[in-house]
């Protein structure tokens, strides 16, 4: 992925013309107008596309770091106790105390889940 722009316009060949049919029939039968349809598959791919970016930076800054998650994260523990006694970010300290997923091995897969049902719920909300 390295030198290649993720902004781009969208060439509509044979494979990506297939890709959007197939994406476009998961809204058959809702109802929707066209319209609705692009923005409901817009968001759905802007988030699937988002969270794909992160994983990729993810494993490129393992890969250039040597480190592993579990390695990065320990490194990182150094400076929570500064952070925390800096009374500076509350809610980064609540993530530091509580949150479970950034320590977890498939957090990578509990995020996506996570996000995408958020996503789905959200569209569900506009579909009649």
């Amino acid at each position: 992925m390295a030198g290649r722009p993720v902004l781009r316009r969208t060439n509509h060949g044979p494979n990506s013309l297939r890709w959007l049919e197939l994406s476009l029939s998961a809204f058959d039968g809702l109802d929707l107008s066209t319209d609705d349809m692009l923005a409901n598959l817009g968001t759905l791919s802007a988030f699937v596309l988002g969270h794909v970016l992160g994983e990729l930076g993810d494993r490129a800054a393992a890969h250039r770091s040597g480190l592993t998650h579990a390695q990065w994260m320990d490194q990182q523990g150094e400076y929570g106790p500064r952070i925390v006694g800096s009374g500076l970010y509350p809610r980064f300290t609540r993530v530091i105390v509580e949150a479970e997923t950034p320590h977890a091995e498939d957090r990578q897969d509990r995020l996506f889940e996570a996000g995408l049902a958020r996503v789905l719920d959200g569209l569900a909300a506009h579909v009649p």
